[in-house]
């Protein structure tokens, strides 16, 4: 049980933590979406940089993007719960909330137990590396010289 919530968690947050790094690294590159994001505000219009991104949101689009959160964990509950077993309670962790879209092909229904628990572990890996990562990026963009990776000159 113990093992399952471990994984459920870090499965979730390890995705997000994904997701923010790409993000990170792809704004920082200068790369934006094309066209008008709201009311005159184009996405060029944003400075690159996650947290010079967030600073030029308007506060009702910061609003919007943590209600669209709270949307989105309450849909994911609101499904373990009518799917019979909840994930903290003994259900499958690690799925997608949206039915069908943990494996739309069927790729994974031929694997084996063993080869399924090796992707698990590979995924809480990676998820992690993308949570050490992301506070990197954020602790170099917050303190001059934290990381000295990023700061060193070639």
């Amino acid at each position: 049980m113990l093992t399952k919530l471990y994984f459920a968690s870090s499965t979730q947050h390890g995705r997000v933590a994904m997701a923010a790094f790409v993000g990170w690294c792809v704004t920082g590159l200068g790369y934006s979406f094309p066209g008008e994001l709201a009311h005159g505000l184009n996405f060029a219009d944003i400075p690159s940089g996650a947290l010079a991104a967030w600073e030029a949101t308007p506060g009702i689009g910061k609003v919007q993007m943590l209600i669209f959160a709270g949307l989105l964990e309450f849909h994911d509950e609101l499904f373990h719960t009518r799917r019979g077993t909840h994930y903290m309670k003994g259900g499958t962790p690690g799925k997608n909330m949206v039915p069908g879209l943990y494996d739309p092909f069927n790729l994974h229904k031929k694997r084996s137990e063993e080869d399924k628990a090796r992707g698990r572990d590979v995924e809480i890996k990676n998820g992690r590396l993308a949570m050490i990562g992301f506070i990197g990026l954020y602790s170099a963009s917050m303190i001059d010289g934290s990381v000295p990776f990023i700061t060193w000159e070639v």
